[in-house]
C-alpha cells in the first residue's frame, strides 16, 4: 500500500569543443533524439584560449528553466543492457518508467505516435523519467521531442508560481502562462508559447509530481501545437501522474546519496589529486558560507545538506603548489523545477545545475561538469589565476584540460547514489524500438 493509500485510510477513519580531447558529441548521452533532448554529459576537452572564460562543457539539465531548443542535431546512443549487479530497486525503477511509457502510448490522440526510430528512452538514475519523439502520422521530418519525469511532491515546500512570480526568462517570455488548482484539487501550471524555452506543465499534489517538457523539432521553427496541442499535453501529464499515484515516495527517488558521499570526501579528494597530478591539494577555507553549512578544514569541504531530503551543496576549494585553484561543486535541488543554489555555487542560476561562473579576475578557466540527473551533478572549474594569452592554445593548455576531463571521470564514478544504483552505465535503454 503506498502512501497515499495510507493517508487516505486515516482521513476517512478520522472524518511532489576545439578537437583533440573529449569527444563531446559522443558524450552527449541517455536517449537523445535527432536534436539534443538533455545534455546527461560533456567532460572537459576545450583547451584555454585567447577568451577569458572557457566554459567548456557546462552541464544543462532537460528543464522549464534550463533547456533551449537545440538546433545541433546529436544521433541516439545505441541500446544497452543496464549495468550487472543493479538492485531489485533498479529493476523496479526500470519497471516504473515502463509503466510510464504505456501510458504516455495509451494517452496520445489517434493521429500522433511516437516516433519508433527512436523508441522511448528511460534514465538510470535520479527521478523516474522518459525521452521520446512524436510526430504526427507518417511525418517524421517534423517532431515534437518530449521529456517526462516523475518525483516526489514537497509539501513542505512553497508552492511554485512561475506565472504570478517568474523566477527566470524562461518563464517571462512565455505567449501563455497559467497556473491555479484544478477541479481534483491538483496545482497545475501550463506554459506555451516561450521564443527560446521549451514548453512545459507540471502537475501536482501533495505527494506526486510531474513535468512534461516538449519543443518542436524541426529546423524551421514552427509552433509544436501543429503536432500537439495544450490539451494534448495536459492528457499526457495526466496519465503519467496516475502512474506515479500508484507507488511510494521512496520508489520516485534515486538521486545522489550527499550523507554517503560527504563521509567518502576523503576518497574524492585523493581521487582529485592523482587525477590533475600536480602536486598536494591545499584546502581553502570559504571566506563565508550560508548560515547551516558545515566546513571540514581536513577534508576541505564545506556542506549545506538536508540529510532528510537529500539536497544541497557540497563544496570544495584546493590550492596546488603552482598557484592552480580548484573547486568542486556537488549538488541537488528539491525539485525537478528549482533554482541551483548554495554554498560553492558562484550564484543563484535561473536553471537547475546550470553554475554560470564569472569571470575571476582575468583568469584562464578550464570548467566542466556531468549531469547525472535533471536535479544534480557535478561542477569541476581549475582557475589559472594568470591572463590569458593569444595562441595559448598550447600543449600546457591541452595538458591541463586532459588532467581535467580525467578529474571528472575518476570522482564521478566516487559519487554515492540512494536506492543501491551504481555509477556504471552513461548509456540509456529503449523501449518499444
Amino acid at each position: 500500500m503506498n502512501d497515499r493509500n495510507l493517508r487516505a485510510l486515516f482521513e476517512d477513519a478520522l472524518t511532489d569543443e576545439p578537437d583533440g580531447h573529449a569527444p563531446v558529441d559522443d558524450d552527449i548521452a541517455r536517449g537523445r533524439a535527432l536534436r539534443t533532448r538533455r545534455i546527461r554529459r560533456r567532460t572537459g576537452g576545450i583547451g584555454v584560449g585567447a577568451a577569458a572564460l572557457v566554459a567548456a562543457t557546462l552541464a544543462v539539465p532537460a528543464s522549464p528553466l534550463s533547456l533551449t531548443n537545440d538546433d545541433g542535431g546529436n544521433p541516439t546512443q545505441p541500446a544497452t543492457t543496464p549495468p550487472e549487479g543493479l538492485s531489485d530497486s533498479a529493476t523496479d525503477r526500470e519497471a516504473l518508467q515502463r509503466e510510464m511509457g504505456e501510458a504516455v502510448k495509451d494517452a496520445l490522440a489517434d493521429d500522433v505516435q511516437i516516433n519508433e526510430q527512436y523508441g522511448i528512452n528511460f534514465e538510470n538514475f535520479g527521478y523516474p523519467s522518459v525521452s521520446l519523439e512524436l510526430q504526427r502520422g507518417d511525418d517524421a521530418d517534423r517532431t515534437v521531442v518530449m521529456d517526462i519525469s516523475l518525483a516526489p511532491a514537497r509539501p513542505d515546500l512553497d508552492q511554485f508560481q512561475p506565472c504570478s512570480d517568474p523566477p527566470s526568462d524562461a518563464w517571462q517570455d512565455a505567449e501563455n502562462c497559467e497556473e491555479g488548482q484544478d477541479e481534483d484539487g491538483r496545482w497545475r501550471i501550463m506554459k506555451t508559447g516561450s521564443t527560446d524555452y521549451r514548453d512545459v506543465t507540471i502537475v501536482e499534489d501533495d505527494a506526486t509530481s510531474v513535468i512534461v517538457e516538449w519543443n518542436d523539432n524541426s529546423d524551421a521553427g514552427e509552433s509544436p501545437y501543429g503536432i500537439l496541442s495544450e490539451e494534448q499535453a495536459a492528457a499526457i501529464a495526466d496519465a503519467v501522474f496516475a502512474v506515479g499515484n500508484q507507488h511510494d515516495t521512496a520508489e520516485l527517488m534515486a538521486g545522489f546519496d550527499l550523507v554517503g558521499t560527504l563521509e567518502a570526501w576523503p576518497d574524492m579528494r585523493a581521487a582529485l589529486e592523482q587525477a590533475l597530478d600536480l602536486g598536494p591539494l591545499t584546502p581553502v577555507a570559504p571566506d563565508d558560507a550560508p548560515d547551516g553549512a558545515a566546513y571540514d578544514p581536513e577534508a576541505g569541504a564545506t556542506a549545506y545538506v538536508d540529510e532528510q531530503w537529500q539536497t544541497g551543496t557540497i563544496a570544495a576549494r584546493y590550492a596546488t603548489e603552482g598557484g592552480l585553484t580548484v573547486d568542486v561543486a556537488l549538488w541537488q535541488v528539491a525539485r525537478l523545477y528549482d533554482d541551483a543554489c548554495g554554498s560553492g555555487l558562484s550564484e543563484c542560476g535561473g536553471m537547475p545545475g546550470y553554475n554560470d561562473l564569472n569571470e575571476a579576475d582575468g583568469g584562464e578557466l578550464v570548467k566542466g561538469g556531468r549531469m547525472f540527473t535533471p536535479v544534480s551533478g557535478l561542477d569541476i572549474t581549475l582557475d589559472t589565476g594568470r591572463a590569458p594569452e593569444d595562441g595559448s592554445n598550447d600543449e600546457a593548455s591541452n595538458e591541463l584540460n586532459e588532467k581535467h576531463t580525467l578529474a571528472v571521470d575518476e570522482l564521478s564514478k566516487l559519487i554515492r547514489f540512494q536506492g543501491g544504483y551504481r555509477n556504471q552505465s552513461d548509456d540509456s535503454d529503449h523501449l518499444y524500438e
